[in-house]
């Protein structure tokens, strides 16, 4: 809900800080002379056209517009615009934004997953789907940060090392991900850490893997069992784990193209 809102702060105040914008749909309140539509909360959170979305759902979701539209006046009358820092946010807010709706409309519809893709995912690795794996991991943005917690996760209970990193700021600020549990195919847990899992025995720790350029992870086998999910549950897992290396693979081929085609250039001091 944190990122929506801060979306729809973005988008309600590129708006209305450039000029006042006639909007076309069915309005659904006002601010000042801002008119908030059903069409606008719809496109920022699709959910909410959902029969099966609360009143008091879509209630919480007009009040956070309602807020959003009335700091973004305030921002405007009170001439946070003229701020070097609030311009800056202002343009890379629009080009994320804009960035998102590319990959939304030209990327993703065009992904396809085979039901004999998730079949033969599903024999290859059967295996591993009957392992239940208790596992704590670390992900973070600094490799010294996690050869330390790597250090204590040797010493002591990894859920006793977790709860002690969460209450130092100077250390969990660099930590993007922590977890304490059962392992799942997750589509965004990066692929060489699942690796290192499936590659690991019951109580051993990994050394510290490389995920992606500045992103590194830990990981501790605590306990294994026989899973129970029913087939039926795995293969939807599979085909949202598939689906997500197919957009991403689409999205860094499209990416590559498109460098080619906007010439970029990385100036060194």
């Amino acid at each position: 809900m944190r990122k929506g809102f801060i979306i729809i702060v973005a988008g309600i105040c590129l708006i209305s800080c450039k000029k006042e914008i006639k909007q076309k749909g069915t309005p659904i309140a006002k601010v000042k002379n801002i008119i908030i539509t059903q069409e606008e909360i719809q496109t920022q959170f699709p959910d909410i056209a959902s029969p099966f979305a609360s009143p008091e759902q879509k209630s919480r979701i007009l009040n956070l517009a309602i807020e959003a539209t009335i700091f973004s006046i305030a921002a405007k009358d009170e001439g946070l615009l003229k701020e070097p820092e609030v311009n800056y946010k202002l343009k890379w807010a629009e080009r994320i934004a804009l960035g998102d709706i590319y990959i939304q409309k030209k990327i993703q519809p065009n992904i396809q997953v085979d039901p004999k893709e998730i079949e033969n995912f599903y024999q290859i690795y059967r295996n591993d789907f009957e392992r239940e794996i208790d596992v704590a991991y670390i992900i973070a943005r600094n490799k010294d940060t996690l050869e330390i917690m790597r250090e204590k996760m040797q010493k002591t209970n990894p859920v006793k090392v977790i709860s002690e990193m969460k209450s130092s700021p100077n250390i969990f600020g660099n930590i993007e991900k922590v977890n304490v549990g059962v392992l799942k195919i997750n589509p965004e847990l990066p692929q060489p850490l699942v690796n290192t899992i499936l590659s690991l025995k019951i109580g051993e720790i990994s050394g510290v893997v490389e995920i992606s350029p500045f992103q590194y992870g830990i990981v501790k086998i605590l306990e294994e069992g026989k899973a129970e999910t029913k087939k039926e549950e795995i293969m939807q897992i599979i085909q949202a784990f598939l689906y997500y290396q197919k957009t991403q693979a689409k999205r860094d081929s499209v990416l590559n193209a498109l460098k080619q085609k906007y010439k970029v250039e990385i100036y060194k001091k």
